[in-house]
């Protein structure tokens, strides 16, 4: 099995053309099931084809004892896209997690940045410190943006056009697009870019970067979690600000003062609109306000 999994994991990495945070978390979760079946069936790891529906749902049972059902449910999709492979590689005749049911995950919606707050938080890193200069680039793009974390580590300084007001990204799937930002954004980047980034490359940085880590290096998307969580508190925002929480902002931000859904869309990257929608979260009253102004028969007299 530890055999099947890396070569699973090489066709993800350069054939699929996954990234490696993705085929990093896939590496974790396939690692993971091969531990428990060394410990509990081991003839598993040595013939896969050993491997059966109910070794499965022991196992599936053993991992709601420390994890959320969105968490299993990601196991899981892990190991249904493994054993897939498998049949298609001959391996196995035929997948037995296509006899498992996926987890029930509960909708619910992420606690939304206010825009108040988002403001506050971008102004929290407002110091002419070199560190604050590069955090306070990073958050402008982040709420200027909506790019994943993992996305905007990725970004090279000639990713950047300040002219335009764009950024080049490269998402899930190796798939381009052009996102544009604000004037407070470019202003931020661009004092990053030419005033102090040198400061960090004199370390001995990576030069195509654009943000670095104290080191001088590409910075880590450990690092900007960090960075985030730290200037929520300087903010005196409530519970843990992380990077999605800023891709859900902007996605309702931008809804609420009338953005098309599906300019939205390509904006963040979204293969379907359905994923967008669960991003965004309009309150009711914003809701009722933009539905009296716009419904042709809330605007006629009784």
């Amino acid at each position: 099995m530890q055999i099947l999994i890396k070569t699973f994991l090489s066709y993800l990495c350069n054939v699929r053309r996954f990234s490696s945070h993705t085929c990093e978390a896939y590496g974790r979760d396939l690692g993971q099931l091969e531990e428990w079946l060394k410990k509990n069936h081991g003839k598993c790891t040595q013939n896969i084809k050993e491997l059966d529906r109910y070794i499965l749902l022991g196992y599936l049972a053993q991992l709601y004892e420390n994890n959320v059902a969105i968490s299993v449910a990601r196991k899981l999709s892990s190991i249904r896209s493994f054993l897939k492979w498998c049949v298609k590689e001959g391996h196995l005749k035929n997948s037995p997690a296509d006899l498992i049911d996926s987890p029930k995950i509960p909708k619910s919606l992420p606690r939304g940045l206010s825009v108040d707050e988002a403001f506050t938080l971008c102004e929290s890193a407002s110091s002419d410190f070199v560190v604050n200069c590069r955090d306070r680039a990073i958050l402008e793009l982040f709420y200027a943006t909506g790019i994943r974390v993992s996305e905007l580590c990725a970004l090279d300084v000639h990713h950047v056009d300040l002219e335009q007001g764009l950024v080049k990204v490269m998402g899930k799937g190796q798939k381009e697009r052009l996102v544009p930002f604000h004037e407070a954004c470019k202003v931020a980047l661009q004092k990053w870019i030419q005033e102090s980034r040198s400061d960090f490359l004199k370390i001995g940085g990576e030069g195509s970067s654009l943000f670095l880590g104290k080191l001088g290096k590409r910075i880590h998307v450990r690092v900007v979690r960090q960075l985030l969580s730290l200037h929520g508190k300087a903010a005196g925002i409530t519970g843990n600000v992380h990077p999605h929480q800023l891709r859900h902002a902007v996605a309702t931000h931008l809804l609420e003062s009338g953005v098309d859904l599906r300019a939205i869309q390509e904006m963040l990257g979204h293969a379907s609109i359905s994923t967008t929608q669960r991003y965004t979260h309009v309150d009711l009253h914003h809701l009722m306000k933009v539905y009296d102004g716009a419904h042709p028969h809330a605007k006629r007299k009784p």
